[in-house]
């Protein structure tokens, strides 16, 4: 855990996207929001563990399916987030969940992917 509020990177959001084609679009649409793009869970878990940089009342939307991490989930990597201790998590999928089975625990939000244009609506 960072030491205080001063030290912890200031962003309006996290995004955990394996596709630049929709995040690298967005950004340069959304800006000047500062919004850190991650491709990969790993990459993100190196910035949250051991020494969490950002605020835990961050956003953080996530894509469902990683084609660059086997097995994981964005509702694996939310529950991870939500265990130590962030409170706006966001699933961006184009998945029916319904359909799929697949449940989504409450303290998830799931929006359509074309929500990404708007991300600044879920902050």
């Amino acid at each position: 855990m960072a030491d205080s509020q001063n030290s912890l990177k200031t962003v309006n959001a996290i995004w955990v996207d394996d596709d630049p084609m929709v995040t690298d679009l967005q950004c340069q649409l959304l800006f000047p929001l500062i919004i850190d793009v991650y491709r990969t869970p790993a990459e993100l878990m190196g910035n949250i563990e051991p020494n969490c940089i950002y605020s835990k009342d961050t956003p953080v939307f996530l894509d469902y399916n990683f084609d660059n991490a086997s097995n994981i989930t964005g509702v694996d990597v939310a529950k991870k987030l939500f265990e130590l201790g962030f409170t706006k998590l966001r699933l961006l999928s184009g998945q029916d969940f319904e359909a799929s089975g697949v449940e989504i625990p409450d303290y998830l939000m799931v929006l359509p992917k074309s929500a990404a244009a708007h991300l600044d609506k879920y902050f």
